[in-house]
């Protein structure tokens, strides 16, 4: 019985050790079919929940690879001024190391678009970084699968 329970307060303080992830967590519904996340400015993603929410994001996954990441205000319109470009970070653990590769995005008539490299493990996460113009901004899109 202290095995089991040892084991379930192990099992639950690894499930809660990244709770909230990096903003406000996104309520919206998904316009495009994918997951939402909340785009926050890069230099307050470590606040969690509390870093103020600058717009919506959500990534659409497609079955060749590709994924487009839309970003919107809260009126749900497309967000205009945008960098051209996006850098991508996909983050997945295997034997228990954190591995991260690197891929870009593309900004196309309303969405980033790209190929998002192949997930060595799941759950996993993509990252993506863009310039609003004023500043850099974070979307963390986490526990894909």
């Amino acid at each position: 019985m202290k095995k089991w329970i040892l084991a379930v307060m192990a099992m639950s303080s690894i499930a809660f050790a990244h709770d909230g992830g990096h903003g406000p967590k996104a309520v919206e519904t998904a316009t495009q079919g994918g997951v939402r996340a909340s785009v926050v400015n890069k230099s307050d993603a470590n606040l969690g929940t509390k870093a103020e929410k600058r717009f919506s994001g959500e990534l659409v996954r497609s079955e060749d690879g590709s994924v487009s990441v839309f970003v919107t205000d809260a009126s749900e319109k497309s967000v205009t001024g945008l960098n051209a470009k996006a850098s991508a970070v996909l983050l997945f653990k295997k034997n228990k190391k954190l591995v991260s590769v690197p891929f870009e995005l593309a900004y196309s008539v309303d969405s980033f678009k790209g190929k998002l490299p192949k997930p060595g493990n799941k759950p996993f996460s993509i990252e993506v970084t863009f310039n609003d113009g004023k500043q850099e901004l974070l979307v963390a899109f986490e526990y894909l699968d």
